[in-house]
């Protein structure tokens, strides 16, 4: 269980404090869902990403993110195999398409059936990585492009419990969505979405700010139009999400695999002490 958490801010409307807000807010929340480490990623400007990661509390990493940038992909990481101190194990990891499109990647929850799916598209076990989330990067290495398409094949091909986040050189953020929640909420008005992993992380995080004002005084389940401030962007099961650094968003669909998802209330802040979720964590990523 880790935590996704960042922003989008196509209207450019955000100052650069408001970013570092919304950043060191959701980070510090979401650390709960896991301290082994932290990372972010966000355009780079000439059409790559940059990315940062190290072990340990992301509250406590000697990185800051650039907060000029309009886009930042946030992840806390939970290790099932005390693997961190491996900073390549961490999230957000880079990839590229074979089309030669960088993207980062970062993953919530669990994959599991890794070795039939290495044999099928002739993947090896990453040298130097032993994360169960890697052979998202590798597949999507085999695609000739990131996008809403690859992205829906993808989601139909792995096994396991989980939601991605995935920002591109493009600008584009992406969202592939197994069993594992994302909360994502558009303000409307001033032109930025902003997500965590679940709804009381946000709540919990800027209930008390400018946001957390806007968003009480919204209905966040109205459709746009309806004179709310904020409204809640809803991704179900087997949902792929991209929005465009514009703010277009366009959907496509895939068919989760529910036979293999993990009995796990993902829906918790923190799975520590919950030796049974433990277990089955540590039986699928073997």
């Amino acid at each position: 269980m880790c935590g996704l958490f960042g922003y989008l801010d196509f209207g450019g409307t955000l100052a650069a404090a408001e970013k570092e807000l919304l950043y060191r807010r959701l980070a510090a929340v979401s650390e709960v869902r896991g301290e082994h480490a932290g990372g972010a990623a966000w355009p780079d400007g000439a059409g790559g990403v940059a990315i940062v990661k190290e072990p340990g509390p992301i509250t406590q990493a000697r990185f800051l993110p650039e907060f000029s940038a309009d886009m930042l992909m946030g992840h806390c990481r939970y290790s099932t195999l005390r693997n961190e101190g491996n900073n390549a194990n961490n999230h957000p990891f880079q990839g590229a398409a074979s089309g030669g499109m960088p993207y980062a990647l970062a993953h919530n929850g669990i994959l599991a059936d890794l070795a039939p799916l290495r044999r099928a598209y002739g993947l090896h076990a990453p040298g130097g990585i032993e994360t169960d989330s890697y052979i998202a990067v590798q597949m999507l290495g085999l695609e000739a492009a990131v996008d809403i398409s690859s992205l829906s094949r993808l989601g139909g091909l792995l096994r396991g419990s989980f939601s991605f986040s995935v920002l591109d050189g493009g600008g584009n953020l992406y969202f592939l969505r197994g069993d594992v929640p994302v909360f994502l909420l558009r303000h409307i008005r001033r032109g930025f979405f902003v997500y965590a992993s679940t709804r009381d992380i946000f709540e919990e995080a800027l209930l008390d700010t400018a946001f957390g004002r806007d968003y009480i005084l919204s209905n966040i389940d109205a459709a746009e139009g309806s004179g709310s401030a904020m409204q809640k962007i809803t991704l179900e099961k087997g949902d792929v999400l991209r929005i465009g650094p514009d703010g277009e968003m366009r959907r496509a669909r895939f068919a989760f695999d529910e036979s293999r998802a993990i009995s796990h209330n993902w829906y918790r802040h923190n799975i520590e002490g919950n030796a049974e979720a433990e277990r089955q964590l540590r039986e699928l990523n073997n």
